[in-house]
C-alpha cells in the first residue's frame, strides 16, 4: 500500500506478487483516491540473491 500510495494521478505500478518459484504480476493504477488491480499472467523470474533477496 505505501507504494502505491506515492503513485501520481494515472500513475501505474507493476510489481511481481508471489513466492520464489513463481510470481503473478500485479498491475496497479492510481485514478484519484482509488487504485485500480489488475492480475496479469503468472511468471517466473530469477531469483533476487544477495542482502535484500530471497533467504536460501
Amino acid at each position: 500500500q505505501t507504494l502505491a500510495n506515492q503513485l501520481g494521478e494515472n500513475g501505474k505500478l507493476i510489481v511481481p506478487v508471489g513466492d520464489k518459484v513463481q510470481q503473478k504480476l500485479m498491475i496497479v493504477t492510481r485514478q484519484g483516491n482509488n487504485f485500480d488491480i489488475i492480475e496479469a499472467d503468472s511468471r517466473s523470474f530469477v531469483p533476487l540473491i544477495g542482502k535484500r533477496g530471497w533467504a536460501d
